[in-house]
């Protein structure tokens, strides 16, 4: 049990934080770099950590208390998190 908690928090989480730093310097002109890292950060988490719960909860009830739409609902925010980051500029 320890395992499936220490793999994704101390491995995984670190692979993906490790180089977001990078990724927001890149994303934001100086002028404005600290508000805007600031408020995607900080928004993105309120929205997702808010609402998703909700999402998660009514679709297992709409789906007869089996996972599949929040499966359906998790995919979809992937492929638009992955379209995101495709869309993003890249400056070399």
């Amino acid at each position: 049990m320890s395992l499936a908690v220490i793999v994704p928090l101390g491995v995984v989480y670190a692979f993906v934080y490790g180089p977001e730093a990078s990724l927001f310097c890149e994303l934001f002109d100086t002028r404005v770099r600290y508000t805007g890292i600031s408020v995607v950060y900080q928004v993105s988490g309120i929205v997702s950590s808010s609402i998703t719960p909700l999402i998660a909860a009514t679709l297992l009830e709409y789906g007869g208390h089996k996972p599949w739409w929040i499966a359906v609902y998790v995919l979809g925010v992937g492929c638009l998190s992955a379209a995101c980051a495709k869309a993003m500029k890249r400056t070399y």
